[in-house]
């Protein structure tokens, strides 16, 4: 029976991190003693040549013992690095994967709180506007009333605009009680009135009385009383 061995991504990289994880465990367990214990072999190597204590030609046998128990200590620190290496790296990666979706859920929690709060306030600026009472559309004829009568006003001056608002007001009025509230015959606000409204047919007079033309009652109550 023929195995069929599948490739597997990275496999490369991911010895590679091993590697560097069992060094770097390694060097921050042994290295200090490794070097420590190298000094003083030589040290000690010196020392015993110099003093006579080592026989010639036993120099590299005395170096061998010496350094045979760290050689021996540097292999089992390897082995047992080697074998934690991968708990580590994995609890390494489920640590960031942890950092990661808690920063990606708190993101998702501020979107979501800011498109709610975008919601809320579009839905209350739309119940505003649905509560708010719209003016009611008008024909297009009381529109060009509402034109006319906004040119027939232009040469009313503020006295006899206020005139015209008490004529509109009261619905007709006769020539004494318009003088009498204007500033009486004097101020002649009777026949103001009828030079600048009669042409236009703004105003109508009968019988010494005065009343605004019923066509265009709507449309100057609109630019008198409305605004």
């Amino acid at each position: 029976m023929r195995l069929r061995w599948k490739p597997v991504q990275d496999i490369g990289q991911y010895y590679a991190r091993l590697a560097r994880q069992v060094a770097s465990d390694t060097r921050a367990q042994f290295g200090g003693g490794l070097v420590i214990g190298l000094a003083l072999c030589i040290l000690n190597g010196i020392v015993g040549l110099i003093f006579g204590w080592i026989p010639n030609g036993g120099v590299p046998r005395t170096a061998i013992i010496a350094l045979l128990p760290y050689a021996v200590l540097l292999v089992v620190t390897l082995l047992f690095n080697a074998v934690r290496a991968p708990a580590k790296m994995d609890n390494r990666r489920t640590v960031r994967i942890g950092l990661l979706r808690r920063s990606a859920r708190r993101r998702f929690t501020e979107l979501r709180d800011a498109k709610n709060g975008e919601l809320s306030r579009l839905t209350e600026r739309l119940r505003q506007a649905e509560a708010t009472p719209k003016a009611p559309p008008i024909s297009v004829i009381e529109q060009r009333r509402r034109d006319l009568v906004a040119e027939y006003l232009k040469p009313f001056d503020a006295d006899e605009i206020k005139a015209l608002r008490h004529v509109l007001e009261s619905g007709q009025v006769n020539v004494q009680q318009l003088e009498l509230r204007f500033g009486g015959p004097t101020a002649g606000m009777w026949r103001r009135l009828l030079n600048k409204g009669i042409p236009t047919g703004l105003v109508k007079a009968d019988s010494r009385m005065l009343r605004i033309n019923p066509e265009l009652v709507n449309a100057l109550a609109f630019h008198l009383l409305g605004k």
